[in-house]
């Protein structure tokens, strides 16, 4: 006989995803917009301090960009990026918002 958790917090979602808890109390997991997903696969949206863990290049360092949670959905957004990129929030050729679409691009130099 299988019962369910009593809370949210005992839910958790795979590396590459991050949980969203509803105004409800509902959790659901959300895949990882490319501009926190890791060089290992790994979601930064799954960790309180938005950053990257294991090896490699950006292992512990933060994510680029300044990101935070939707009131209405409770899911991350990318609100700005630092001087020297540019914010993409769509899929190319798409106007629309694209929630996995989401990163700093390094600007070109000229």
């Amino acid at each position: 006989n299988a019962s369910g958790s009593a809370s949210a917090d005992d839910c958790m979602c795979s590396e590459r995803t991050y949980q969203v808890v509803a105004t409800s109390g509902d959790s659901s997991c959300r895949s990882c917009p490319v501009g926190a997903t890791c060089n290992d696969q790994t979601c930064a949206l799954g960790n309180d301090a938005l950053a990257c863990g294991g090896t490699g290049r950006r292992a512990g360092s933060a994510i680029v960009g300044s990101w935070s949670r939707d009131n209405a959905t409770n899911e991350y957004v990318l609100v700005s990026c630092p001087a020297g990129h540019s914010k993409v929030t769509t899929l190319e050729g798409s106007v629309a918002f694209n929630h996995d679409s989401q990163r700093c691009v390094q600007c070109n130099d000229p």
